[in-house]
């Protein structure tokens, strides 16, 4: 056999199997590193609506002020409540629910899942904003993960 078909040979091999390897790899790897940024930077600005809705009703001495994800219909609002939500991959919404608990949602932006930086999710706080605190969750909006590994 040639030596030069021998190395292109062991090359392509090589490469072929790197590429194999990094298609079951690199869903993985993003999923335990970037969309665990991503969920833990949505949970801290939840937080950081949640102060701030308490601290507007103790100041204002008003209900909690709701707002939808559209960011210009709800721009006055987050300034008057002292919140930027304006970076990052999710959308935020605040409203009542029928128990009269405040419920702050963060949704993957749709730019962010067009893009495929973040997977579609969807964290909720509830919150009675008369008593402590609740925890959040996070709902998945799919039950597809990306990646070769979910062929097999």
């Amino acid at each position: 056999m040639n030596p030069t078909l021998r190395i292109v040979s062991s090359a392509n091999w090589l490469i072929g199997s790197l590429a194999l390897a990094a298609a079951f790899l690199v869903p993985l790897v993003q999923s335990r590193i970037f969309v665990a940024a991503a969920r833990a930077e949505a949970e801290k600005r939840v937080d950081e609506i949640v102060r701030a809705q308490k601290n507007y009703i103790v100041m204002k001495e008003k209900r909690a002020a709701y707002f939808s994800t559209d960011q210009r219909s709800s721009a006055p609002i987050l300034k008057e409540l002292g919140v930027d939500l304006s970076v990052g991959g999710f959308v935020y919404d605040a409203s009542m629910n029928d128990r009269q608990q405040l419920v702050v949602r963060a949704f993957t932006s749709r730019q962010a899942v067009q893009s495929g930086a973040l997977p579609p999710m969807f964290y909720q706080r509830t919150v009675l904003l008369g008593e402590g605190e609740s925890e959040g969750k996070w709902e998945p909006l799919t039950d597809k993960q990306p990646g070769l590994h979910n062929l097999f």
